[in-house]
């Protein structure tokens, strides 16, 4: 696995939540990306292979054909995004998160999509150019 990690910081509410988050490996990446398609592709109305080369990704029929998926699809994808953040609890220690440990860290549904939204966008670098998906934590590369 590809050891490369960006950290950021997300406030919820008065607290501060830190978070490192590991880049997939290449087969994980395409595998996830391929099944994120297909999900995701009927609602492009076969055009979705064209928008991706062009780099022109129309957000709101992303949104809504992500809406269209199969609830347990669409939620099984996003949770699968989760093992690759890490909470920072200090200089020393982190825990990784997956869908039974998030909830101990995360209160608000707004963050969980934020840090959800935010391992999509380091892992799949096109996500940087789609303005509602780029950096919704305030993103910190220190």
């Amino acid at each position: 696995m590809i050891s490369d990690t960006e950290k950021f910081e997300i406030k919820e509410g008065k607290e501060t939540l830190r978070f490192e988050i590991h880049k997939m490996d290449a087969v994980a990446g395409e595998r996830w990306l391929f099944r994120a398609i297909s999900l995701v592709g009927q609602g492009f109305n076969g055009d979705l292979g064209t928008k991706l080369s062009n780099g022109n990704i129309d957000i709101g029929g992303m949104i809504r054909a992500l809406c269209q998926a199969p609830f347990e699809d669409a939620m099984n994808l996003m949770n699968e995004l989760l093992p690759y953040a890490y909470r920072v609890i200090d200089a020393k220690t982190t825990q990784q998160l997956n869908i039974e440990t998030v909830s101990g860290v995360i209160k608000s549904p707004i963050t969980l999509i934020k840090l959800r939204l935010e391992i999509a966008r380091y892992n799949f670098s096109f996500f940087q150019d789609l303005g509602v998906l780029a950096s919704p934590g305030g993103r910190n590369t220190d």
